[in-house]
């Protein structure tokens, strides 16, 4: 499984669960997909996945088959997703 961050740079919530996962939890996500910065990819990726805002943790499978995502920057939903991933 791999944990994918969508975020863009002028959001406050992506700054925040930013701030939550890397301060608070001491956790990295697999890989971070910045959809104002990253270009014609970023923006294609964020389309695969139905991504209409920011921030989304989203897990996946092998395959990039979406398995759960957590909108916004609710503790719980992030708790819950990070713990199937087994980061904490």
């Amino acid at each position: 499984m791999k944990l994918i961050k969508f975020e863009q740079d002028n959001c406050t919530p992506c700054k925040m669960l930013k701030n939550f996962l890397e301060k608070d939890l001491k956790v990295e996500v697999d890989e971070t997909v910045n959809i104002a910065s990253g270009g014609p990819e970023a923006i294609q990726r964020a389309v695969k996945y139905g991504i209409m805002t920011t921030p989304v943790l989203l897990l996946v499978d092998k395959e990039g088959n979406e398995i759960e995502r957590a909108a916004g920057v609710g503790q719980t939903k992030v708790r819950n997703i990070l713990a199937k991933r087994g980061l904490i």
